[in-house]
């Protein structure tokens, strides 16, 4: 094959075995009388010639060496005398490691059906885990056979509606919220909880201007100036810089009332669903907040400081969580968010720092949403079927089979009862607590191995010890 083929050039099979018979002295060239010995010696055989195949040496011995090494050998004693017997041996030792990797597959799938699902995925699918959002074993692992045999049960269909509402009741939080549903009267009263931290740390603060605050509203405004149509921009933007800039080089300060005024009218176009008036906005309220924030440090007002912060951090929360509020759909009516109107929201918000995961908690939450909770893309008839196997009819026709030759027309009427009921009996066991969790775990990837990799370690030892003995 070698010579015809160009197969195998790094050499044949009796240069491994010199090669190997001069590296143990000889020892991999012991041929014993007794049955240890005889497959001690065919082991020898197959080890060397394994251990040189690309991956790791030790595993590759044991499952192309140690392993075809006994097969060859237990089919040549049981063939012994016979015509065949070098054929059975040959047979024997080729198919061995072949039979083994089925085998291994069937331990794996065994232990883990889905092992080695994607570690991206799983790694979302534990976002949602710690923010109280229940995740199937299908979408954990990403399988959409499994997906959909989940979605077609009662059970599937409520953990559905239970996970939107965990979403929704998620993403309040991040605004300082305890509600499930995101309705009108649950907005209203997070942005008038959120919004009289503001007035209670602003109250009577005279905000100074900074050049790192001045540096930072001219540069929004001036990308909001190239961006938007003069037509169109917001005038508010501009004002704030204008007064701003006046106030610094005056060396005035600008009064408490005239800050509350402006965050609240900034506020109100970080929804806008202009982007660059919905950008700058967001850019000049952070400006100005941050001017806020370094004259209570000033003041040495180091408590009000984390409450701004923690105030804004959820003012932007609520800001993405009232856009998403407001789709279309009846979940939406009902103040239930979908995973998708919530990413749109946060994006919205800022598309850099959501892709560079600096969006913070509600953006993790969102990505999680999106990558694990959104629904497949259509309802698949065809694929529903596929992934469910044998239809209830064809439960129906087996049972009635069965049944007919265990008990006749009697035992084919009561086969063909069980049977229809079987999909919905396979449905409930699949989505109990044991199973998913069996479904979902990655005891066994489909890159680890289920034997240690210095599992041929103690083989070697004794095929050495042999000679020594």
């Amino acid at each position: 094959m070698r010579n015809a083929f160009d197969m195998m050039p790094a050499g044949s099979g009796n240069l491994f075995r010199g090669t190997a018979a001069a590296a143990t002295g000889g020892a991999s060239e012991f041929r014993g009388n007794t049955t240890a010995g005889k497959y001690a010696g065919t082991v020898g055989e197959f080890v060397p010639s394994a251990m040189v195949m690309p991956g790791a040496p030790l595993s590759n011995a044991l499952r192309y060496g140690v392993v075809p090494g006994l097969a060859s050998e237990t089919a040549g004693q049981l063939a012994e005398g016979l015509p065949g017997e070098q054929l059975a041996r040959a047979a024997a030792g080729m198919l061995a490691a072949p039979m083994a990797n089925l085998a291994e597959r069937g331990v794996r799938r065994a232990i883990s059906p889905h092992g080695g699902a994607d570690q991206g995925r799983l790694a979302l699918a534990r976002v949602l885990d710690d923010a109280g959002v229940p995740v199937s074993a299908g979408q954990r692992v990403g399988n959409e056979a499994l997906r959909r045999k989940e979605g077609m049960t009662n059970a599937g269909q409520a953990l559905n509606d239970t996970q939107r509402e965990a979403l929704t009741r998620a993403a309040l939080r991040t605004a300082g919220t305890d509600a499930s549903r995101a309705t009108p009267e649950v907005l209203a009263d997070t942005a008038r909880r959120i919004g009289s931290v503001f007035d209670d740390v602003a109250r009577g603060v005279d905000v100074t201007p900074e050049p790192a605050t001045l540096n930072a509203l001219a540069a929004a405004n001036e990308t909001y100036k190239q961006l938007a149509p003069k037509s169109s921009q917001a005038p508010i933007i501009g004002e704030v810089v204008k007064r701003m800039t006046g106030a610094f080089r005056t060396g005035q300060a600008i009064p408490a009332s005239t800050v509350n005024s402006w965050r609240s009218s900034l506020s109100k176009l970080t929804t806008s669903s202009d982007g660059a008036t919905r950008s700058a906005a967001i850019e000049a309220l952070g400006a100005l907040d941050d001017a806020l924030a370094s004259t209570l440090t000033s003041m040495g007002r180091t408590d009000d400081v984390a409450r701004l912060a923690t105030a804004r951090e959820q003012w932007r929360n609520f800001l993405a969580i009232q856009k998403a509020a407001t789709g279309a759909g009846e979940n939406a009516a009902a103040g239930i968010l979908s995973p998708s109107a919530l990413r749109n929201a946060v994006v919205q918000q800022g598309r850099s720092s959501y892709a560079q995961g600096a969006r913070g908690e509600l953006g993790n939450l969102a990505r999680a949403g999106e990558g694990i909770l959104r629904p497949l893309p259509n309802s698949g008839t065809a694929q529903n079927i596929q992934a469910m196997g044998l239809p209830g009819l064809g439960w129906a026709s087996a049972g009635a089979g069965l049944g007919s030759l265990a008990g006749g027309p009697t035992g084919g009427a009561l086969g063909a009862a069980a049977g229809t009921v079987m999909p919905g009996l396979l449905g409930m066991a699949r989505m109990s607590r044991p199973a998913q969790n069996w479904l979902a775990n990655q005891t066994v990837g489909r890159g680890t191995d289920i034997l240690p990799r210095n599992a041929l370690s103690p083989v070697l030892a004794a095929l050495l010890g042999l000679k020594e003995d």
